[in-house]
């Protein structure tokens, strides 16, 4: 991804041309993120799931949680479909819980106390301590 001022439709095309050639997760998710900051959501969440997919295949479990999570976000937000947001925040767990310590697992943590059918508040003191032992 460029830095500075983004064109989203430049950065759209070039997450097309990668995934043309065979790229993974990472092209999906460029593309999930061009689409939806020029306002196409729906195409967003088609990108974002491809590259939940494929993150899973690559067994990168932290950012396939990430995926997941966002995805459960912009269910619930854009869609309005907190069931199937809450379905999302549930496919983050097993990625969560496999990943090594890092940005997108710290990040996944406390959202998942704060996601629609979130935990009781005694849990929430356990995914609190969970996200402060690698750094939150």
């Amino acid at each position: 991804m460029a830095v500075g001022p983004l064109d989203w439709a430049t950065e759209q095309a070039e997450q097309e041309a990668a995934i043309a050639a065979g790229s993974g997760g990472d092209a999906y998710q460029g593309l999930a993120i061009a689409l939806f900051w020029q306002g196409d959501v729906d195409g967003a969440i088609r990108a974002m799931e491809r590259a939940y997919v494929g993150f899973r295949r690559q067994a990168d479990h932290g950012r396939a949680a990430w995926a997941a999570l966002w995805l459960g976000g912009q269910y619930l937000r854009h869609q309005g479909n907190p069931a199937v947001a809450a379905g999302w925040v549930a496919r983050s767990e097993r990625p969560i819980s496999r990943a090594e310590p890092s940005g997108e697992r710290g990040r996944g943590i406390p959202r998942r106390a704060l996601a629609p059918g979130a935990p009781a508040e005694g849990e929430r003191a356990a995914i609190a301590s969970g996200a402060g032992e690698i750094g939150m």
